[in-house]
């Protein structure tokens, strides 16, 4: 399970749907794809076997650049090259997910709402930074840091966040 994640501007690919992987739900996520990104938003690869029972539900794919989705179908270094469709993966579904922007060959999603004419809203991503050199400034830090995520989580989420209360274990469980 994939749940209430915020994505931005990360790398090639967002969801790489590899091997044998079932039963998987990705339902409140918020993915931000920047203006000179073109990348593969959901993508099925063979990594000995493919994926089956993925449900992608209610999430935000909020591009500015460009993002595709489909399967592998070979590579080009370490780069996939892709088709449209998810292939021999089976039974990935979307259902009532947002795509803002330009998707290239979106999946199908009855209840999904496209929203081409997208340009990302301005907004504080200033994450507060640590000084190493000053580490009696950590615990300042932390509270800032805290601060500006519990903010952030709650505007891209639509709600606010209640971090839950650290679980009490024992070094045995810890090392499970």
């Amino acid at each position: 399970m994939a749940r209430s994640n915020v994505s931005r501007n990360d790398g090639t690919r967002a969801f790489q749907l590899a091997g044998t992987v079932a039963d998987v739900l990705i339902e409140g996520n918020v993915v931000h794809v920047g203006p000179k990104q073109d990348i593969q938003m959901v993508i099925a690869t063979q990594w000995d076997g493919w994926a089956s029972d993925v449900r992608f539900r209610n999430n935000v794919f909020a591009v500015a650049g460009t993002v595709r989705y489909g399967h592998e179908v070979g590579r080009n270094g370490p780069d996939y090259l892709i088709e449209p469709g998810f292939g021999p993966a089976t039974h990935i579904r979307f259902q009532g997910n947002r795509y803002l922007g330009r998707h290239i060959d979106p999946p199908q999603d009855e209840k999904g709402v496209m929203q081409p004419d997208y340009a990302p809203p301005e907004v504080d991503w200033a994450v507060p930074m640590f000084d190493p050199a000053k580490p009696d400034g950590f615990a300042a830090f932390m509270v800032r840091h805290r601060g500006w995520m519990e903010r952030m989580l709650a505007r891209e989420l639509g709600a606010p966040v209640v971090p839950l209360e650290p679980m009490q274990t024992s070094f045995v469980e810890a090392r499970r």
